[in-house]
């Protein structure tokens, strides 16, 4: 801001909206770092039932 003396106000105004996008890009980042790894853990949940219901059907057909 001291190199600039005319455009103070707009030295500003980019500085706080370059703090506002970084902090909005870094939230979003971490959202969706978060979503990920709970998708991922449900994905693996569906997949061992898959598997159980698989081992169920090779039972019930190895019984007859």
């Amino acid at each position: 801001m001291r190199s600039d003396e005319n455009n103070k106000f707009v030295v500003s105004f980019i500085l706080m909206a370059w703090i506002f996008l970084g902090n909005f890009i870094l939230l979003n980042l971490f959202l969706a770092i978060l979503l990920d790894a709970f998708l991922e853990e449900e994905d693996e949940i569906e997949g061992e039932s898959i598997e159980i219901e698989k081992m169920h059907i090779q039972k019930m057909e190895k019984a007859n």
